[in-house]
């Protein structure tokens, strides 16, 4: 059967020389994952502590954290670019019919992914 692909970020750190999950058996672990980050050491099953192998930690929270930012940055502007557009889509709707056919109802809906609006 074919293996699942995981798409997200993902750090493997192993040994070559582990005895308790082969090199094989990681590298079959990372291979499920779409481009995985991967550091082999010349140590066993324990992560080294290596200057080295952290600075492989570290670069990796840190590009996942900036991408993390720049992914919350962007949705929040296009939220309130949106949001922009609602009220100005209420506050001409309210200009034109307030007089003639008063709106009932008049939402905005806000989640974590996106902004809609309507009235009735």
């Amino acid at each position: 059967h074919k293996e699942a692909v995981l798409d997200i970020p993902s750090l493997h750190i192993y040994g070559l020389n582990n005895d308790v999950v082969t090199p094989e058996e990681s590298r079959a672990v990372a291979k499920r994952f779409v481009d995985p980050v991967v550091y082999t050491h010349d140590y066993g099953h324990a992560l080294p502590r290596t200057e080295e192998c952290f600075n492989v930690v570290a670069e990796f929270l840190r590009r996942e954290g900036r991408r993390l930012m720049e992914d919350y940055d962007s949705r929040i502007l296009s939220m309130q670019a949106q949001l922009k557009s609602l009220e100005f889509q209420a506050g001409s709707m309210i200009a034109r019919e307030s007089e003639v056919n008063p709106p009932r109802a008049l939402m905005a809906v806000i989640d974590r992914n996106a902004v809609g609006g309507w009235s009735g």
